[in-house]
């Protein structure tokens, strides 16, 4: 008969992990118990297995271990009750999180919010702890003797217990796997919270440890349990089924060899415990999940889950609704303007890219149309478009829409779940237009998706692995919103890897005609403008850009004339450009409120951009519509100021942002806007004032 040794600190500790594995080992073992308390942990011990309470006994309990015992120190967990106790604490509240010593105190804080509960403050506390300020909670894992006297309320966890991951370990070590099937460790599994990464080791429906492992009621899935060196110890035939091994046997073969593929047996062995992944394993297509990992003083056992993945209707050009095509192309965009074929080629080119792209640019001018032509442009021109605008939706739908939920997250939430647009984009392109009015948490998960390339749904407990490429667009500036704390400058700076600025209507005038003949053919009409009309919509502003371009072609439409003249857009715009233009003398100052705050913060920063806005206000007075980045720096007035290129080149990115100024690719140089031009004669009577 074998042997099982446990060791822990105090008596009642030893008693609760005996009684324990006798009832799952069904007397098979021969159990003995050491303790610190009542000084047995200071004999020899002999066993065939010792599961160790926690890392701080490992010392001592190494000098009595006689030699070839396996060591494995316990993976402790909370109980299902004790967890719904601390899930009823108010969000926010502040907690001391009691135990002996600090080190078994900051492993109760670290679990608990790895289990999830993360709307609590809570604060590591030992034995005569000395507290700077009040408070009135206290979290107990039996230990209330420990808790200060101030405390008003005492939530008692009970005893860390046994998570089943060691339970796994202890059976297959001494060797009676089939005891899985038991009621036994069923009843105990639903008492407690599975310690690693909210998952549960999924049980055997069979005598003999080969039948299919069902993991909730209608789910089923292929399971192999393999050692530290990477050797198989027991699987399901489920497992050996759907990795196309039909009729061999599994144990004893090293775990990776089983897959054909060398990126599948890369990807397995770079996941982390909790993840799922899609891959192929001989033409079939499944998902692998790592469901736990047991780190042993003599080894690790690790678990891994495979799932057939569900067929899905056949994808030709998709037909799914919102988001799920690009209908448009670099050809689909009407241009005779020189800056926006530059801007058009930058985009072609790094359309082949996975870099991220932030599209800037006022309302109406295309930033969706030029999203999709740089998804067909890419090599993911047969996977998703997927597009949401941020500002669609309310912030508590926005969050279930881009990472999903799954049953139960929520009331109202759908039956089975649902995915979210990430794994709607697999293999695709998400495009997140109003990036700016993404709230700022949800702007935090998304860093996260950024940089792990992974998400979790709402409610759930599985990290599912995303290959998608990420295209976003604003009409906001969002480095003032940095400023004002409205957006995260680390997400700001994963998505403008390529930054391209789609200029507005009133800046591109050449390319009114050519968009107008364009609108006209999508609605069936032939009608024209008098020269005198053409140059009154070249000069307009347009504050709604192509679209409200289009919607003077239609409007128009309806006329039924043969041509239209400048008294037919009076009728029109009565006013309109007036009004726009004296709204803007009312509420608008001649320089932006951003652009001034940014002169008053930074004084020899807004003197520099003052002194750029000059030469170029200046050189445009000679005839010199632009000037480049060696050049301005080179001024005198400008060196004088202690300008470099270096830091020349940082400044106009930040001019840029207020719309004060254009930056050309290649030698077109950089030129004023009709704001830049404004604010730098605004700026210059400033000066010329007493």
């Amino acid at each position: 008969m074998k042997n099982l040794a446990i060791i822990a600190y105090s008596r009642k500790a030893v008693n609760e992990y005996r009684n324990l594995f006798e009832k799952i080992l069904e007397n098979r073992v021969l159990i003995s118990t050491y303790c610190m308390e009542d000084g047995s942990i200071y004999q020899p011990i002999q066993a065939d297995l010792a599961v160790i309470s926690s890392d701080d006994m490992l010392p001592l309990a190494k000098k009595q271990l006689a030699s070839g015992i396996t060591l494995v120190t316990a993976a402790l967990t909370i109980s299902r009750k004790g967890f719904e106790a601390i899930q009823a604490l108010p969000p926010r509240t502040r907690a001391l999180m009691v135990n002996v010593n600090r080190n078994l105190s900051l492993q109760c804080v670290e679990q608990i919010y790895h289990l999830g509960a993360t709307h609590l403050e809570l604060i590591p506390y030992t034995p005569y702890t000395e507290l700077h300020q009040r408070v009135d909670v206290a979290i107990s894992p039996g230990e209330a003797w420990a808790v200060p006297a101030s405390v008003s309320q005492i939530v008692e966890i009970g005893r860390r217990c046994i998570d089943i991951s060691t339970i796994v370990f202890v059976l297959i070590t001494l060797g009676f796997p089939e005891l899985f099937l038991t009621p036994a460790v069923q009843e105990y599994c639903a008492t407690i919270m599975p310690a690693n990464y909210g998952t549960s080791f999924p049980y055997a429906k069979d005598r003999d440890f080969r039948g299919e492992y069902g993991i909730g009621a209608e789910e089923k899935s292929g399971v192999i349990a393999f050692a530290n060196d990477g050797i198989i110890k027991t699987y399901n035939e489920l497992a050996v089924k759907l990795v196309g091994l039909s009729g061999e046997r599994m144990e004893g073969r090293h775990m990776l060899d089983i897959f054909d593929s060398a990126a599948v047996r890369e990807s397995i062995q770079n996941m982390k415990p909790g993840q799922k992944r899609k891959i192929t394993v001989r033409k079939k297509d499944l998902y692998v999940r790592l469901n736990m990992e047991h780190e042993a003083r003599d080894g690790v056992l690790n678990y891994i889950t495979l799932e057939p993945v569900p067929e899905l209707p056949s994808r030709g050009k998709r037909t799914l609704g919102r988001g799920y095509t690009a209908k448009y192309y670099f050809s689909s965009i009407v241009t005779r303007s020189q800056n926006m074929k530059q801007l058009l080629a930058l985009a072609e080119k790094n359309a082949a890219s996975e870099s991220s792209i932030l599209i800037c640019g006022e309302s109406g001018t295309g930033k969706e149309l030029l999203a999709q032509a740089i998804h067909n442009a890419s090599a993911r021109k047969n996977g998703p478009f997927v597009g949401l605008n941020c500002a669609s939706l309310p912030e508590s739908l926005l969050e279930s829409e881009l990472f999903g939920y799954e049953e139960g997250a929520f009331t109202g939430a759908s039956r089975g779940g649902k995915k979210g647009l990430f794994e709607q984009a697999e293999g695709g392109t998400l495009f997140l237009d109003e990036i700016g009015e993404m709230p700022i948490h949800l702007q935090t998960r998304l860093l996260r998706v950024l940089q792990e390339k992974e998400v979790m749904r709402l409610g759930g407990d599985s990290i599912i692995d995303v290959d998608v490429r990420i295209l976003a667009a604003t009409n906001r500036k969002l480095r003032e919103q940095i400023r004002e704390g409205t957006f995260r400058a680390d997400l700001y700076y994963r998505l403008d890897v390529v930054p391209l600025r789609l200029p507005p209507l009133r800046e591109r005038p050449e390319d009114i005609p050519a968009l107008i003949h364009t609108f006209q053919k999508q609605l069936g009409v032939d009608y024209e403008f008098t020269e005198a009309a053409m140059r009154k919509l070249k000069s307009m502003y347009w504050e709604g850009n192509i679209r409200e371009l289009r919607n003077c072609v239609e409007y128009f439409a309806n006329w039924g004339k043969a041509q239209i003249g400048e008294e037919d857009l009076d009728v029109r715009y009565a006013g309109l450009e007036q009004a726009l233009t004296d709204s803007a003398e009312k509420t608008a100052p001649a320089i932006p409120d951003a652009f001034l705050q940014f002169l008053l913060e930074t004084r020899q920063e807004g003197r520099l951009a003052a002194e750029v806005l000059k030469d170029l206000r200046l050189r445009e007075e000679r005839g010199e519509h632009s000037a480049g980045r060696r050049s301005l720096a080179q001024t005198e007035r400008l060196r004088a100021c202690g300008c470099t290129e270096s830091v020349l080149r940082g400044l106009l990115v930040e001019m840029e942002d207020f719309g004060l100024i254009r930056q050309g690719r290649g030698r077109s140089g950089t030129s004023l806007t009709p704001a830049g031009r404004e604010a730098s004669e605004a700026l210059e009577e400033y000066e010329s004032e007493p």
